[in-house]
């Protein structure tokens, strides 16, 4: 697939796919540090903006997906909580704004399990509906990553949503649950992950479009 990197940071998204055998025909990072760091791994790309408000739909190159961890200080639980219309996270709403005007068949986000909880769930709840209503279906859940033979415990909530008709979202989220990793000890070699139609209280979900409901929202909020 050709893939789009937004929020690149310093290219984490961007070096699973690469590694994977996809192609990163464009990114947009605003932090001049992070920028440096990603020109010099990934010697480019030519498609390099800063600022997503400034990026107009016409000039995004064409691409199978776009990835992206859009900014968290508005969701986590250590900020000050603004939620997921503010100042910063809230540019989520600009880059589904560009996915309106481009034909994109594929959209993964990540943020911090605070996304959950913020406002209650209710900004969790309008950023899936406004997937829906731009004709996306998908899945959500909350991934750690010491399942994936890492050091460490993060949590963090993956959505991935593809146009109706072409895959199955719930199902490739569903393949972390082979992942054994490194669980904590007497807890369980891996999670629920990708939960059927409706999410649950096990941390995951997803959404049909013109369903009632577009995505319980379920889980604990962590620490983060």
């Amino acid at each position: 697939m050709k893939v789009v990197s937004f929020f690149a940071g310093i290219g984490g998204f961007d070096l699973a796919f690469q590694r994977a055998g996809h192609e990163i025909v464009g990114a947009c990072e605003i932090n001049a540090h992070a920028r440096k760091v990603y020109e010099a791994r990934f010697r480019g790309p030519a498609w390099f903006p800063s600022d997503i408000r400034e990026v107009k739909p016409d000039e995004i190159p064409e691409a199978d997906l776009w990835c992206g961890g859009f900014p968290c200080q508005d969701l986590s639980v250590a900020g000050k909580r603004a939620g997921i219309h503010g100042a910063r996270s809230g540019l989520v709403w600009r880059w589904l704004d560009l996915a309106a005007r481009r034909n994109t068949r594929w959209i993964l986000m990540e943020n911090v399990p605070g996304m959950l909880s913020v406002d209650g769930g209710a900004g969790f709840g309008a950023l899936l509906a406004r997937l829906d209503e731009l004709g996306f279906v998908g899945a959500w859940a909350t991934l750690d990553a010491r399942w994936f033979r890492t050091a460490q415990r993060r949590r963090r909530i993956f959505i991935l949503a593809c146009r109706a008709g072409v895959g199955d979202p719930a199902a490739i989220l569903a393949l972390a649950e082979s992942r054994a990793g490194n669980p904590a000890p007497g807890g369980a070699a891996r999670a629920d992950v990708a939960g059927a139609l409706g999410g649950g209280a096990s941390g995951s979900g997803g959404w049909r479009i013109g369903a009632d409901e577009v995505g319980a929202i379920g889980g604990p909020g962590g620490a983060d």
